[in-house]
C-alpha cells in the first residue's frame, strides 16, 4: 500500500496542478498513510510480544500471563484490521476522486475518416 500512497500522491499533485480541487483527496490520501503506519505499528507490537511467550510447562502463572499476552495481541491484531479496512475506505475514495477529475477534465478528440 506504500507503492500505491506514492502513485496517488502524484496523481492527486497533478489533478491540483491541473486546476482541480484536490482537498478531499488530500484528506483521504493522508488518512490512509496514517492508517497503513498504524496497522503496521499494531502488528510489528503484537508480533514481538508474542515472540516473547514461554512455554507453562504447566505453571498455571505462566499460563496466565501468556494468556495475557495473547489476548492484548490479538486486540491489536484486530485494530491494524480495522486500521487497514478504515484505508481500503480511503482508497475507493480517491480512486473514485481521480476517476471524477479525469473525466472533468478529458476532451473530445473529433473522429475522422
Amino acid at each position: 500500500m506504500s507503492q500505491l500512497s506514492t502513485k496517488f500522491q502524484a496523481r492527486i499533485s497533478a489533478a491540483q496542478a491541473g486546476g482541480q480541487q484536490v482537498n478531499t483527496l488530500s484528506k483521504a490520501l493522508t488518512d490512509m498513510n496514517a492508517k497503513i503506519a498504524d496497522a503496521s505499528a499494531q502488528a510489528a507490537s503484537s508480533s514481538t510480544a508474542v515472540a516473547a511467550l514461554q512455554p507453562d510447562n504447566g505453571d498455571k502463572t505462566i499460563a496466565a500471563a501468556n494468556t495475557k499476552v495473547l489476548t492484548a495481541a490479538r486486540a491489536q491484531i484486530k485494530t491494524a484490521l480495522k486500521d487497514l479496512q478504515d484505508a481500503r475506505k480511503d482508497v475507493t475514495t480517491i480512486v473514485k476522486g481521480l476517476g471524477a477529475t479525469a473525466s472533468s477534465t478529458a476532451t473530445t478528440m473529433p473522429v475522422t475518416q
